[in-house]
Parts: C-alpha cells; structure tokens; sequence
C-alpha cells in the first residue's frame, strides 16, 4: 500500500473551500493515520497538492510539511476548468507570483519536496519567457474519449433517471458553437450560451438565471465529470446536473444538461 492523499491546502478554509465536504482536522488526523500504517508497511506515501489561483500561497508550507514529515510529493498544475488555472491569470500577476514565491528561502532536505520546489518556479517562469497558447482541446483529450455508444448509454440512463431529454451544449476549442434546447430548458436562455467559453458554462447560467451555487460530485461513467448547480430563479430553486465529456469522434466538448431537482432527483 502507497498512499497518495490530496491537500490542496494548509490553511482549514482554503482546504475545505476546495474540497468541498472535508473538514481539515479531519484531514490532517487521517494523514498521520495513514502515514504510521505506510510507515509499518515499509511502503511510504505521498502528499499531493492541486495548484490553482486560490491556493497559491500555500503551496511553499505543503512543501514544507511533506519535508518535515519525510514524505513523496507532488505538485499538480491545474488546467481545468480554466479560472483554476494559474498559468491563466494575468501576465503581471503571473510575475508577482513568481517573485513571491521566489523570494522565500526553503530550507528542504528531502529529494522529493526540492525537486517539487525546482519544478513548481521553473514551470512559471517557462511560461512568463516562452507563453504557449494553452489549447482547451489537447488538455480535455488527455481525459478519456467517449465513444457515440457511450454517450447514447449514458444519454439513455439520464432519460431514465431525470425522465427527460437532456439539453445538449457542444464546443470546439472550448467555445460553445451550438445548443439543442428541450422544451423543459427554455427557462435558461441557452441560446445565449453559444460564443461563450465552455468552461464558465456554470457563469453563464448564472447571467442568465440567476445566483448559483455549484459542486463536483461521482460521476457515473469513467470519462465523464459532473457538476451539480444550483440556480436560484424568481420562481425558486432550480437544480441542474451537468455531465461533461470529449467526443472520440470529433475531439469536440459535449455536455449533457439535466433538471434534477424537478423530478425529486437532486440527491
């Protein structure tokens, strides 16, 4: 047994604002849990640490604390949603970030934490001195494709489970470029939606209907991320379940949009 336990965070609302349903404490007690068994077993463990935006400036005490505690790391640039990737903000915040994170002296003994350390800074300033475009499609490709008789399977289980026909939002390159519409959806404006990046998909809702509030939750297929929003409307709370995929055929974005909560299904 080796293993790999997400942090994301040192400080107790940065970790719980991202992982949504975890409390810290917790955490930290099931780490040292895990790391005495991993300890026994001669196995050893490592500490994982999903860099975006809002976690930055803790990304030097994870690395601290995975050298004190003599364990693995690894540190993980986030690439989507785009709004979760760093390499994405704006070039001269780039550049303060990188001058921060710089600028403090890490006294690390293990192999692993300095190694991430290295790779975290060299990473950020590749970037700064050789921009790439950051091409949507290529990233979501690294996922699974999802071949046509997946997606009809998985079009026919949402049919059977919300009992309607799930609205259809397709992208290329990360723009919407079309939207089918089912008479149940008329009440999100979608077709406002085409020309807007898929990734804020849950933002352009919210310009649309109303305040929301999201979470990711267990997806039913390998391949395939969900989304739970929440929508509150003038006629009042509304939820949706998002189901996004790449197309193998085409390479293309798709996304399956469900009403859970009108048929009792928002569990």
């Amino acid at each position: 047994m080796h293993p790999n336990i997400s942090v994301d965070g040192m400080e107790a609302d940065t970790i719980e604002a991202i992982r949504v349903g975890v409390d810290a404490e917790r955490l930290w007690r099931n780490i040292d849990q895990f790391q005495e068994l991993a300890e026994q077993a001669g196995n050893g463990m490592t500490l994982s640490f999903c860099l975006m935006p809002m976690n930055w400036r803790e990304v030097l005490p994870f690395l601290a604390e995975a050298d004190r505690r003599q364990l693995n790391c690894n540190v993980i640039f986030v690439n989507q949603p785009q709004q979760y990737d760093l390499l994405r903000v704006p070039r001269e915040e780039l550049i303060e970030i990188l001058a921060e994170l710089s600028s403090v002296e890490m006294n690390l003994t293990g192999d692993a934490p300095r190694s991430c350390h290295a790779e975290v800074l060299d990473r950020i300033r590749s970037h700064l001195e050789n921009p790439v475009d950051l091409v949507v499609s290529s990233v979501l490709m690294t996922s699974r494709p999802i071949d046509r008789e997946a997606q009809s399977e998985l079009r026919a289980m949402l049919v059977e489970e919300f009992a309607c026909e799930p609205m259809l939002v397709e992208a290329e390159d990360g723009i919407v470029s079309s939207v089918e519409v089912p008479d149940w959806a008329s009440w999100l404006g979608a077709s406002e939606f085409v020309g807007g990046q898929l990734d804020l998909l849950d933002k352009l809702i919210e310009k649309s209907c109303g305040p929301i509030t999201n979470r990711w939750i267990v997806s039913p297929m390998h391949g395939v991320v969900v989304l739970a929003i929440e929508v509150t409307t003038e006629a009042g709370l509304r939820q949706l379940r998002v189901y996004r995929l790449v197309d193998a055929e085409s390479g293309r974005q798709r996304v399956y949009v469900v009403d859970a909560a009108q048929w009792g299904n928002a569990s």
